[in-house]
């Protein structure tokens, strides 16, 4: 994740980007001052968010979300809370920038979630009837097919980091030994989660 920012006070609640990439943040916005947010992703890769403007008059606040290219996907303008779902159409960075269009200093509660965290699993679970096991089971798949995502964009940047500089070589096999022992970390709990199924069901 990317920030592009003059300026400005940040207040983290509480990040995890490495799989599921949920964020919740508090950002000082200032007047004229835009605050962006870029992250790279996959073609289909769902985008969910929703912020609360904490101080200042309705009306300041703007959203603006744009595409790999450039182009405006999704704009929310002087919602003091607001929510958005964006599916990328390509892969690219996709930026989130919010625009303070008051006078005076501003406080936004942002939180955004890619990937597995944007996805609504207690609506999954009552559209498919799933038990609680099952969808533990949707999510852990859910995570480990982020986590091959993961695994690919190392290996591709080992790959293109080796042709250009063999220094950063060690920082990306760093990367590469942390994505295998979280795969190897997966695997055993859903092994863990598929005996426990199988023994509540009694088939083992």
């Amino acid at each position: 994740m990317r920030v592009y920012s003059p300026r400005s006070s940040i207040t983290l609640l509480g990040c995890i980007f490495f799989i599921n990439m949920a964020c919740a943040t508090i950002y000082e916005l200032f007047p004229g001052k835009p605050y962006c947010i870029g992250d790279d992703a996959e073609k289909n890769d769902l985008f969910r968010g929703k912020y609360i403007v904490k101080q200042g008059q309705p009306g300041q606040v703007d959203i603006v979300i744009t595409d790999s290219n450039q182009r405006e996907v999704l704009r929310k303008t002087g919602d003091v809370e607001s929510s958005w779902l964006y599916t990328a159409t390509a892969k690219g960075e996709i930026r989130v920038c919010m625009f303070n269009k008051g006078g005076f200093p501003v406080k936004v509660d942002l939180e955004m979630g890619a990937g597995p965290a944007a996805k609504d699993y207690d609506a999954i679970a009552k559209k498919e009837n799933l038990k609680p096991l099952e969808l533990e089971l949707r999510r852990l798949e859910d995570l480990i097919s982020s986590v091959k995502s993961d695994f690919e964009y190392y290996t591709s940047r080992e790959q293109e980091a080796r042709s250009v500089n063999e220094s950063t070589n060690s920082r990306v096999l760093i990367g590469f030994l942390v994505s295998m022992a979280f795969i190897l970390g997966i695997g055993t709990w859903q092994l863990y989660v598929l005996q426990k199924y199988f023994t509540s069901k009694k088939m083992m």
